[in-house]
């Protein structure tokens, strides 16, 4: 396992992941977690994956996201994050802010990773987010 470089997990009904899935993993370079179930991720999910480029996040229940759960990932180029009901509160500017001043891009239109709350920010990309939006 300490060679493998691609992991898809994608539509496998996963709810939450232990702490310690990826430990050992740090030769993975792609990390496909689409099409699950995770409503949350912790920010020491990812410590041990030094040499992840690739994270897809798409199509799960994800509400937030912190930029501490990608700040582990020093290779991370590229998350897909299209597809999740995103409560754009202030706890969202917190990546917003992050996005510009990382190495990350993310994958896809801007308006398939939008807010799908409170409904005053329904369809609002969440690189568009602005301060005066946080509520």
């Amino acid at each position: 396992m300490k060679q493998l470089v691609f992991l898809k997990l994608r539509s496998n009904g996963l709810i939450n992941l232990p702490k310690n899935i990826f430990q050992g993993l740090k030769a993975l370079n792609v990390l496909d977690l689409s099409g699950n179930l995770l409503r949350s991720l912790s920010s020491n999910l990812f410590l041990s994956l030094k040499s992840l480029k690739s994270l897809s996040l798409s199509n799960n229940t994800l509400l937030t996201l912190h930029p501490s759960v990608f700040e582990p990932l020093p290779s991370l180029t590229i998350v897909s994050l299209s597809g999740n009901p995103f409560v754009c509160t202030c706890e969202m500017m917190a990546l917003v802010n992050w996005l510009p001043h990382s190495n990350v891009t993310i994958a896809g239109s801007s308006e398939d990773t939008s807010c799908a709350f409170p409904s005053t920010l329904k369809g609002v990309p969440l690189t568009s987010l602005q301060e005066e939006d946080c509520q």
